[in-house]
């Protein structure tokens, strides 16, 4: 007769622990990451609560159709330049604040004159065999 053999222990971390220290891990760097956008943006944060016209100025400044030329926070304006039309606009802090983004009592710089765009010549007749 045979004697019957007991089957051996698993050694290590059952699946559900791995799967649990990995689930762990993962919050740890999302709550690290976290702290670390918080950290570096919390001025920029408290700057703009402090005067919502900051948080359209730097939507302003964003913007890759708009080039921030003078920001004046004495006098609480900004000067900035269309790249598409080429207009160079000074706006008070306020105006922008209420979406005008040009001021109805500034006088717009308009861009340098533009040479005319090349004219396309009409398609030629088809040749004649």
């Amino acid at each position: 007769m045979s004697t019957p053999q007991h089957p051996q222990k698993k050694k290590g971390l059952s699946g559900f622990a791995i799967a649990g220290i990995g689930c762990l891990g993962l919050l740890i760097v999302i709550f690290l990451g976290g702290g670390f956008v918080v950290a570096k943006f919390m001025p920029q944060l408290k700057e703009m609560a402090e005067d919502p016209s900051k948080m359209v100025i730097w939507a302003l400044e964003k913007n890759p159709d708009i080039e921030v030329i003078k920001k004046d926070d004495v006098k609480r304006e900004i000067t900035y330049k269309t790249k598409s039309t080429g207009e160079v606009v000074t706006v008070s802090y306020e105006d922008l604040a209420q979406g005008k983004m040009k001021p109805d009592n500034k006088e717009v710089i308009p861009a340098e004159e533009a040479p005319a765009p090349p004219q396309i010549a009409p398609p030629a007749p088809p040749a004649n065999p």
